[in-house]
């Protein structure tokens, strides 16, 4: 069975690699596949004025050769204190080194390597570059999925380079319906002055993945998370509904 936690997830969180909400990449990749993905994140109490009390991602991604696909997304916001606005728009990239068109469960291991460029509408210095693996690793029926972004600024010489992760498990109840747990978070700065660890953002909680195939050729997925601020710089809760269609 596909699953599909659509970071992040991508792109994690509000800046950085897929992550416009609580998103976990995949390390597979299908040739001649679309796949359209609409992202929603809410957050819920200790949300700090100016930070996204919700943002929402649309984007579109293709599998050009069976070993690699490319895709955009573009992203809404709304901060606390302020009227929702767009938010930045993203070209991402994801290279199979392991698994190919083999969904995660196919094969023991799956490999890829993802990357993204990214701007903000609204700060022309906020330009990052993210890159890093995700990891795939499956023993029937539980499959685990990990993604590990350092995320380079381009424009603002004072920002220092971050690392944003995503962790999946989840169990394969039937074809349809798998249930397990993510763990979410984003490091600032991780190679030289990294804030304490009050001050980063990590998340955990469960998940659910609804998997189902309305024809031929056509796959619909729903994943559902509640996720539990762990630092004093996270939100209390995080909620997600990511929604996504192959075909």
């Amino acid at each position: 069975m596909k699953y599909s936690a659509l970071a992040f997830l991508g792109v994690l969180l509000a800046t950085g690699p897929a992550f416009a909400g609580f998103e976990v990449e995949e390390p597979t990749t299908a040739s001649q596949e679309v796949e359209m993905e609409l992202v929603n994140t809410v957050r819920v109490g200790g949300v700090s004025l100016g930070d996204n009390v919700s943002e929402h991602e649309i984007g579109v991604s293709y599998g050009a050769l069976e070993f690699f696909e490319i895709g955009i997304a573009f992203e809404i916001e709304n901060e606390r204190g302020e009227t929702v606005s767009p938010g930045g728009f993203e070209i991402h990239s994801k290279l199979a080194i392991f698994g190919g068109e083999t969904e995660p469960g196919g094969q023991l291991f799956d490999m890829a390597i993802y990357s993204e460029f990214s701007f903000n509408f609204d700060d022309d210095d906020d330009r990052t570059f993210a890159v890093g693996p995700i990891f795939g690793f499956n023993v029937d029926p539980v499959t685990i999925i990990t993604n590990s972004f350092f995320v380079i600024p381009l424009a603002d010489d004072t920002e220092n380079t971050g690392f944003e992760y995503a962790v999946g498990a989840m169990y394969d109840v039937n074809d349809s319906v798998a249930v397990g747990f993510e763990a979410h978070g984003e490091v600032d700065s991780i190679f030289v002055g990294a804030p304490s660890l009050s001050d980063q953002e990590h998340y955990l909680g469960p998940a659910i993945q609804l998997s189902f195939e309305p024809e031929e050729d056509r796959e619909v997925g729903l994943r559902l998370g509640s996720f539990f601020g762990l630092t004093d710089a996270t939100a209390d809760l995080g909620l997600s509904a990511n929604l996504e269609l192959g075909f």
